[in-house]
């Protein structure tokens, strides 16, 4: 067995090969391109083919790992705090550079490969909703981007508009916005006007809305020259036109996903679950993969969606602490499916109210949430049962006792 490290960079990559008794076989580096990538393969084809091929890299995310993978060669993730902590082995004069780090990787899976896990192989239908579902999220950040840029622009000259409305991604808002840019547009705007837009945005309230908006209308606002005015109600119709195409963008998203989601096998595991949505499940199918083999038991997705805490234990001292290794999507998975978990249903409600009178912060017992359900969700994923509350109920009445 052969051992590959590769300090990944943006235009080129540095890399090692052990073999198994730990002794430097080879050290290159190659560029970042298809013909870098070509000069480390034929570096690995002149390995005996009976001698397998284990590789690490700090990220999977780059596409020279990503392509390796594909190839069908064993790539490890290596969390940068292992190698850190690994790298003074080495030198433990805290000295570094990316031909070290590339023998701290080799060496990490030659002598703790136990201690990680390869990357999941996923087929094509869930690598294409995993990118969905994250080019989803980015979207959705670049979408609260946008709102805070109109939220402060509006501040700047009109702050009477965000009176008007408690949410700006809503095409009735966006109407309002375009209809009347400026105060003073404001200050003439008419019941019938106001009425007219409620109605086409199919406000549930249109007519009291209206009347409301009328009123406020023809309060005094602050005064602001004209120069400030025609500049910023200008900057807030291009923040506008990135809103509405972010909104129609999302929408499409949802469609996608939501017809994506339908097709997957184990889809009815976690939309059967009340409070579970199509994204929500998509995003759960995503971390969970189809590898039922992936994770050996709920502690280990536990402690990747960091739900679970680290506990530090020195003579009589012991102390409990937020984990922080963990891949973030999935806690911002969990953190969310907690929240849903909260409102409906009665066990994880009574769960989050014990820890509050604890005085846990609201973050602290949704994660406990999580963390409790984690241990359900690998359950069911694992043997592809459906949840049951009765058995949940059962298996804690006799934890109890």
């Amino acid at each position: 067995m052969h051992f590959i490290g590769i300090d990944l960079a943006d235009k080129k990559h540095d890399i090692c090969i052990l073999d198994p008794s730990g002794k430097v076989l080879n050290e290159f580096i190659v560029s970042h391109s298809p013909e870098g990538l070509d000069q480390l393969l034929d570096t690995i084809r002149s390995i005996p083919e009976d001698q397998p091929i284990l590789i690490a890299a700090e990220t999977p995310r780059y596409l020279f790992i990503q392509y390796l993978h594909a190839l069908g060669y064993t790539v490890f993730g290596i969390n940068p705090k292992s190698v850190d902590r690994a790298r003074d082995r080495f030198s433990p004069a805290g000295a570094k550079d990316d031909k070290r780090d590339t023998r701290v990787l080799a060496d990490l899976l030659r002598t703790d490969r136990h201690q990680y896990r390869p990357i999941r192989v996923d087929n094509d239908f869930l690598i294409e909703l995993k990118h969905l579902v994250h080019d989803r999220e980015t979207l959705v950040s670049n979408l609260k981007s946008v709102e805070n840029q109109i939220r402060s622009c509006l501040k700047d000259y009109y702050p009477r508009a965000l009176e008007c409305f408690s949410k700006l991604d809503q095409k009735v808002t966006i109407a309002f916005l375009r209809r009347y840019p400026t105060p003073t547009a404001f200050n003439n705007a008419s019941y019938h006007e106001l009425a007219q837009i409620f109605k086409e945005g199919h406000h549930p309230k249109w007519r009291t809305k209206a009347e409301e908006l009328a009123k406020l209308a023809k309060r005094q606002q602050f005064h602001v020259d004209q120069a400030t005015i025609r500049t910023k109600s200008r900057f807030l119709m291009t923040l506008l036109k990135q809103l509405e195409l972010l909104l129609e963008d999302l929408l499409q998203y949802k469609k996608d996903i939501d017809t994506l989601v339908k097709l997957h096998p184990d889809s009815g595991l976690f939309l059967n679950l009340r409070g579970v949505g199509a994204n929500l499940a998509a995003r759960l199918l995503v971390h969970f993969g189809d590898d039922r083999d992936y994770y050996s038991h709920a502690n280990a997705v536990q402690c990747e969606a960091g739900t679970a805490p680290v506990t530090r234990r020195s003579g009589k001292k012991k102390t409990v602490r937020f984990r922080r290794a963990c891949q973030k999507s999935f806690r911002n998975t969990m953190q969310n499916f907690a929240i849903q978990m909260v409102r409906f249903h009665e066990w994880s409600k009574k769960l989050f109210l014990e820890h509050r009178r604890r005085g846990r912060s609201k973050s602290e017992c949704y994660r406990i949430v999580a963390n409790k359900w984690l241990k359900i969700l690998f359950a069911m994923w694992k043997k592809r049962v459906p949840y049951d509350p009765d058995i949940y109920l059962k298996a804690k009445q006799q934890q109890a006792a």
